[in-house]
């Protein structure tokens, strides 16, 4: 039961980690469901923490309960992120927008250079 704490209590802190890399549409997820997602999970913590059945069947739940409500944050977040950039469009011009466009692009790039760093890449 230690070990089953210890695998959620890991998967729910890696997420801020993930969340630092950039909007939710990382490449390597963008096409998981949050049940293909748990699905994926479950395999990996069933195997690496010898989980019963029993157990399986009471993880699910707690997995895809977190999965959704992360899905469900990133569209929320990808929405007002959107929002904003079309209420700044109404107030900076063009040229600025592409000046802000561009800061943001290497802002982007600079921070994953951080995390391939900080990850030994």
């Amino acid at each position: 039961m230690k070990k089953l704490v210890f695998a959620l209590a890991l998967s729910l802190f890696s997420v801020p980690i993930f969340a630092q890399m950039g909007p939710c549409d990382r490449s390597d997820r963008a096409d998981r469901s949050p049940e293909k997602r748990v699905e994926l999970r479950l395999r990996k913590m069933a195997e690496d923490l010898n989980l019963t059945d029993e157990q399986i069947e009471a993880v699910k739940p707690i997995l895809l309960d977190f999965h959704q409500a992360e899905a469900k944050a990133c569209e929320e977040r990808i929405t007002r992120r959107e929002e904003v950039k079309e209420k700044l469009s109404e107030v900076l011009s063009e040229e600025q927008m592409s000046q802000l466009e561009k800061m943001r692009q290497e802002h982007r790039e600079k921070g994953r250079g951080l995390h391939k760093q900080h990850r030994g890449g």
